[in-house]
């Protein structure tokens, strides 16, 4: 009678899978998973809006800093509620974040791999020359308190952004902070499962928008004396 050959062993057991499997690098300190209108994840670097091309330098920033002063860390700012301010965004204050310590990691670390991760948008894309901001662009100040930035709606919510095209399993972990009704949170490491340092989570959707004030004459025009970011 012929022998089978022997399969016993020929499968990879769990420890070889797992040194296999490598998972996105997790968003890192100060990057953005941002829940929008659409319900979808983005995934938003650090590297993507702390720099130049994004830094405000006009009134607004002072008008953001009273804000921030009175301790506000996330707000939709509509038309009208701040005199030059001329358009409807949201303010995410990352200094008014504490940073919880993160807890000692348990058993055998995650493999990442350092080339996936978010694609900026064409710089020539025609949403860049907007001169102010608008529905549900991003006002950022830094950990720092010192600068603010500009994030265009367009430059986060497009597919190249998307956390689920990244990481899945991430993608439905967050969702289960935010189905708790979490607005806006910085998550530490190992905090749940496959979460290294996630990052900031700002749900917008979780943030009920107040009416349009109607522009009353006289009011400056969106866009006045600002700068739209560019790559």
């Amino acid at each position: 009678m012929e022998t089978q050959p022997d399969v016993t062993g020929s499968q990879p057991s769990p420890e070889e899978r797992d040194e296999e499997f490598l998972r996105p690098r997790p968003p890192g300190i100060d990057d953005l998973v941002i829940l929008g209108r659409d319900e979808q994840f983005y995934w938003l670097q650090k590297s993507e809006y702390q720099n130049k091309s994004h830094e405000i330098d006009t009134s607004m920033v002072g008008q953001a800093t009273h804000l921030v002063e009175q301790g506000v860390v996330l707000a939709d700012i509509p038309v009208g509620s701040i005199p030059g301010v001329g358009a409807q965004c949201f303010l995410v204050n990352l200094g008014g974040l504490r940073r919880p310590p993160p807890r000692p990691h348990k058993g055998k670390p995650i493999q990442h791999s350092e080339s996936a991760g978010p694609q900026p948008i064409d710089p020539n894309d025609d949403c860049l020359k907007v001169p102010a901001p608008g529905i549900d662009d991003l006002v950022i100040r830094d950990r720092d308190g010192t600068l603010f930035y500009w994030v265009k709606k367009c430059e986060y919510q497009n597919e190249g952004h998307k956390l689920e095209r990244f990481d899945p399993i991430l993608a439905e972990q967050v969702r289960l902070l935010t189905n708790q009704g979490v607005v806006i949170a910085d998550v530490p490491a190992n905090s749940f499962p496959g979460v290294d340092d996630m990052g900031c989570l700002v749900n917008l959707h979780g943030i009920q928008r107040p009416p349009v004030k109607q522009e009353q004459e006289g009011t400056p025009r969106p866009g006045d004396g600002s700068r739209g970011p560019t790559q």
